[in-house]
């Protein structure tokens, strides 16, 4: 598993895996999805969008050049002009992925960014429905041909859903190993956790 942490409120693991978390409140089959938003949608409750993709590897070869989902987005209205944002999901940097894949992965994120660059513009009650697009590309923006976006899922986050931060909350709902009891008890784990 890769796990990538930013300064901004930013997360990114990667894991083996074939189906997007059935706790997705939108799944489609494919590199984009298009969601019809509810008339709530956005409240004063409301986190952001957590991302996911399923990528096929066929006989992937790291050359160097890192690993990222890009993904751009659209949030639009009847009568309003539509909001563009695009970003990525970071795999790896420059020589650190794995030297070879040939699995499908499982990639799943939460970036703050992809809310708050635009939130303070818009007037957001007024949009419903959001476009998103996924591809495979190197950190040098090039696309890698071995890679296909298989699935793709996106979740709303509301502040009521979680009541901690929102990392923890996504870490909760992984399928991983948990830590051993006694490791869970002490004060710096339990702290560690928190400050993500």
């Amino acid at each position: 598993m890769t796990m990538a942490l930013y300064s901004r409120p930013s997360v990114c693991i990667c894991f083996p895996g074939t189906e997007i978390p059935q706790w997705f409140n939108y799944i489609s089959t494919g590199s984009s999805i298009n969601i019809q938003l509810p008339s709530s949608w956005f409240n004063p409750d409301f986190v952001g969008f957590i991302i996911c993709v399923v990528v096929e590897f066929r006989n992937y070869l790291d050359k160097g050049h890192g690993l990222v989902i890009h993904y751009d987005c659209k949030l639009s209205g009847k009568n309003d002009m539509p909001v563009l944002y695009r970003d990525t999901l970071k795999g790896w940097y420059y020589g650190i992925g794995p030297h070879y894949i040939d699995s499908n992965h499982i990639f799943l994120g939460y970036d703050s960014n992809m809310l708050s660059s635009i939130i303070n513009k818009w007037d957001f009650p007024s949009y419903n429905e959001l476009d998103i697009q996924f591809c495979v590309e190197d950190l040098d923006n090039k696309r890698i041909d071995c890679c296909k976006v298989l699935k793709c899922g996106v979740s709303s986050v509301y502040s009521p859903e979680t009541r901690k931060p929102l990392k923890a909350a996504i870490w909760e709902k992984l399928p991983c190993e948990k830590l051993d009891d006694e490791e869970d008890k002490l004060p710096h784990k339990k702290q560690n956790v928190a400050s993500l």
